[in-house]
Order: structure tokens, then C-alpha cells, then sequence
């Protein structure tokens, strides 16, 4: 593992650039069973049978799970909840996570598009497709800016931005899946209208990225203090 130095306020927070093979592994399994997990949910809970498109909406799902738990590491680890080593899990986490979504992307665009159709995508739900191509372009600068010698290319300032930037994936997935009408069936199961035994997978992620981006600004917000106070 090689970690690259960051601006002094956030000293105890290591960047690392290259991982250790145990962490790829982590990372590996995590999206895997995450994946695994969420087909067998919405086979069992929400009478969605395994196929394609389960498969497709379990990347979907498993990319949204690796960034909120590699944007909830930092903060975690600030926290003292996380131990330092975890720390080095960003990188893979986020890199993995990226690589589900581009897949899921893939898929519908060439597998599934038959069944759908361009107007789906253009037409009925222009919304999602637009806030689905946002979020891959943000995937791809964080996805370039994640190998080699990036930090040092950019420098520490650019570096930092683009990062920074790249933290709007999270609310830019959440409206993805809010924009094809997600919400309603959320009110339906609450209603009693939804028959299913479990709870729409899309509210399940909801709630995760609520959470991670409270945790995201209440340690920006801690941060601009310290940096307050050390002046």
C-alpha cells in the first residue's frame, strides 16, 4: 500500500493510491455477495424471478452499496468507528462499485434495450436516463483520477476538486432511482397497496444514502470547525 500526503486539516485521513491484493479480495466479495443478495431479496420479497433484468437492477443496486460504504469510510474512520486500516478500502471499494454500475449501464442499453425500446430511455423516462449518463461521467473522472500517478499529474488542489466532485454520485444515484417513479411504490407498500412481504430495494437505498450524506456533511461541517479553530 503507498499513500500520497493530503493538505494538513486532513493529515489523519491517508490517501492511498495502491492497494494490497487482500483489498481488491474485500472488494471483490463484497459486490459479489451484495449482488447475490439482492437478487435472491427481490426474488423472494418482491416476486422478481432471477434474469437478466434482476441481474442488471442487482448491479445497479451493488454499485450504489460499494460508494456509500467507500464514501462512509473517511467520516467513519474520523469518527474513531473505523480502524485506520480500512481506510485503504476506499480506493477498491469505489473502483469495483464503478466498474458494477458501467456494467448495469452496459446491459441496459444493449441486452434489455430490445424489450424497452429507445423510447424508454429517451421519451418516458429521459429524467433517468439523463441522471444515469451523469453519474457515469462523474464514475469515470473519479474512476481516471483513481490509478497511477493521477495526484501527482493534477496536482494536490485540482486533485482534491475533482474528488470532491466526484461526492455528487451519491445524491445524483439516489435521484436515478427516485426518477422512475420509485416513491409511489414506496407509498404503496406503506399503504398496505403493495402486497409484497418486503419493502422496495430502492427504499432500502434511500435510506443508505440519507445516512452517508448526513454522515458526509456533519464531518464537513466538523472539519470546517477544526480548521476554524487551528486559525
Amino acid at each position: 500500500m503507498n499513500t500520497e500526503p493530503q493538505r494538513s486539516e486532513d493529515a489523519w485521513a491517508p490517501i492511498t493510491t495502491k492497494n494490497r491484493p487482500r483489498e481488491w479480495v474485500a472488494a471483490i466479495l463484497f459486490s459479489a455477495v451484495s449482488c447475490w443478495f439482492v437478487m435472491a431479496y427481490h426474488d423472494w420479497g418482491r416476486a422478481k424471478p432471477y434474469s437478466i433484468g434482476t441481474l442488471s437492477e442487482a448491479l445497479a443496486h451493488t454499485a450504489f452499496y460499494g460508494l456509500a460504504l467507500a464514501f462512509a469510510i473517511g467520516p467513519l474512520y474520523r469518527f474513531g468507528i473505523m480502524p485506520a486500516r480500512a481506510v485503504a478500502g476506499r480506493r477498491p471499494f469505489g473502483i469495483v462499485a464503478v466498474i458494477c454500475a458501467m456494467v448495469h449501464a452496459l446491459l441496459s442499453l444493449t441486452v434489455l434495450r430490445p424489450n424497452s425500446g429507445w423510447d424508454h430511455f429517451v421519451v418516458k423516462h429521459w429524467d433517468h436516463t439523463v441522471l444515469g449518463v451523469l453519474g457515469i461521467v462523474l464514475a469515470v473522472i473519479l474512476l481516471a483520477t483513481s490509478f497511477g500517478n493521477a495526484f501527482q499529474r493534477l496536482g494536490e488542489a485540482r486533485w482534491f476538486r475533482i474528488q470532491a466532485a466526484g461526492l455528487a454520485m451519491l445524491p445524483v444515484a439516489l435521484l436515478h432511482f427516485m426518477a422512475l417513479g420509485k416513491f409511489t411504490r414506496w407509498v404503496d407498500w406503506f399503504g398496505g397497496r403493495d402486497k409484497n412481504p418486503a419493502p422496495p430495494g430502492t427504499l432500502i437505498i434511500f435510506c443508505v444514502g440519507v445516512f452517508v450524506i448526513a454522515l458526509r456533511v456533519i464531518d464537513a461541517l466538523r472539519r470546517w470547525k477544526r480548521r476554524n479553530n487551528a486559525s
